[in-house]
């Protein structure tokens, strides 16, 4: 009796590393950079484990290849959705343009805003009220004082409040807020300058208070246009 046995092909070192090549698992590419360099670095070098010179090489191409593709795919969108989060930056000329404080001149009376707004609207008026300062002109109109050192005796002397008075200055767009420089009275058709004296060291300020060279109160003059008058200090 003849016993046959079958023959088992001999495995070539070549056919293992071509089995060994087929059954390894390909490397993961993600979108991240630092992922496709560690998933070509990984892939390099099982390509070069291989003894066989050809499958080397057939492993480093493919994974070149592998690493360009995924790398134009996954990159270029990343790159355009972070261009598109980056704020525009827009500008509208003359949009934004500063308007100029227009130069004015007014006159009238000093009031109490707070006291008009209850006399013509019956606003509501507290007894013990404090005192918001404006002028009312001729013609009714309304304006808010600026407080400044140039209008600061419209504040403080009470003097002021029952003259006709003549104010240059300027308000501010869009508001009706007025800012006094130039003080000015009318008495009998005669402008005035208003201006604070002291006789003793004969010293002119535009406030009211105690004179910084002798320490003597000064007082309020009104002085002709037509006549000249010192520097003030």
């Amino acid at each position: 009796m003849i016993l046959k046995t079958a023959v088992q092909p001999k495995e070539t070192k070549e056919a293992k590393d071509f089995e060994g090549l087929t059954q390894t698992r390909p490397p993961t590419y993600r979108v991240n950079g630092s992922c496709l360099r560690t998933s070509f670095l990984s892939a390099f070098f099982v390509s070069f484990g291989h003894p066989t010179a050809g499958l080397r090489m057939m492993g480093l191409k493919l994974t070149c290849a592998a690493v360009w593709m995924f790398g134009l795919i996954a990159v270029a969108p990343s790159a355009r959705v972070a261009a598109e989060d980056l704020p525009v930056k827009t500008m509208e000329t003359g949009s934004t343009s500063v308007q100029a404080s227009q130069e004015i001149q007014l006159r009238g009376r000093v009031v109490c805003l707070a006291e008009e707004m209850h006399r013509l609207y019956r606003a509501d008026l507290p007894t013990n009220h404090s005192h918001v300062y404006g002028f009312r002109t001729e013609d009714g109109k309304y304006f808010t004082l600026l407080r400044t050192k140039y209008s600061e005796a419209l504040f403080t002397d009470k003097r002021l409040h029952e003259k006709d008075l003549l104010l240059k200055g300027q308000t501010f767009p869009g508001t009706q807020v007025f800012e006094p420089i130039i003080l000015r009275s009318v008495q009998n058709g005669v402008v005035n300058d208003l201006i604070y004296y002291c006789a003793v060291c004969e010293i002119f300020s535009v406030a009211p208070g105690i004179c910084d060279c002798c320490q003597d109160p000064t007082e309020l003059v009104e002085k002709p246009l037509a006549q000249k008058r010192p520097a003030i200090k």
